[in-house]
């Protein structure tokens, strides 16, 4: 939506003079464009990946301190 394609189809596709509107009539016709269905799975098959990645550098913290826990009462025993 941030391309100079889009931007120019919207300013083609509105109507007014002083204060301009984009109906969705005309905002309906603006085609945008998509990857191929293949290209769409890897994009999703990596942000997947991804976000599985994220959970477990966020459970790290959690393991590092039961490793803390568990080192500090060897200690005290």
């Amino acid at each position: 939506m941030h391309s100079k394609y889009f931007n120019k189809d919207v300013i083609k596709s509105t109507e007014g003079s002083v204060r301009e509107y984009l109906f969705y009539e005309n905002f309906s016709n603006i085609k945008i464009p998509l990857p191929c269905p293949d290209e769409q799975e890897k994009i999703a098959n990596f942000l997947l990946k991804l976000e599985d990645k994220l959970k477990l550098e966020e459970q790290k913290p959690g393991d590092f301190q039961q490793q803390k826990q568990w080192f500090m009462q060897q200690i005290l025993i």
